[in-house]
């Protein structure tokens, strides 16, 4: 598991947090929003974590309403 939580230049706003897990068995990429750990982002195996930012920022509305809703 990998830890994320770098801005990335130019992303406004930075992305939140997150954990980045690879599966052998996932087959597609998943988005997990859970009140121990927060944002994780599960990968197959084969993929490249450089494609996680812009997953992200593509996502972002999703996340933010996910977050919000845990927070109450």
């Amino acid at each position: 598991m990998t830890m994320c939580s770098t801005p990335l230049p130019g992303l406004s706003p930075p992305l939140p947090p997150h954990v980045i897990r690879f599966s052998r068995r996932a087959q597609r990429i998943s988005l997990r929003v859970k009140p121990g750990t927060g944002l994780e982002v599960v990968l197959p195996a084969r993929l490249d974590p450089a494609c996680v930012p812009e997953l992200l920022a593509r996502h972002r509305r999703w996340i933010d309403k996910q977050i919000n809703r845990l927070k109450g």
